[in-house]
């Protein structure tokens, strides 16, 4: 679906279910460092943390170091 700015995309399940695997990820003992959630919009990226944050049962300063970004900021790295 169109995000609230009008220009980018989003989709509210998977941002549930990447919620979802990074919960169970930070539980097994992964430090939200070695984790990195890659999307192609602007928009996703933008529900993607704020719903990690809103919905997440775990303390929201481990959603908020997860990095969330575009395929581009992730391009040439290693995570």
């Amino acid at each position: 679906e169109i995000s609230a700015s009008g220009t980018s995309y989003l989709n509210r399940t998977e941002a549930s279910y990447v919620e979802k695997i990074v919960t169970h990820l930070l539980r097994m003992g992964v430090t939200p460092g070695q984790v990195g959630v890659v999307t192609p919009y602007d928009g996703q990226k933008k529900y993607v943390t704020e719903y990690m944050r809103r919905a997440g049962p775990l303390a929201t300063a481990l959603y908020e170091a997860i990095e969330v970004a575009s395929v581009d900021a992730f391009q040439g790295r290693e995570k």
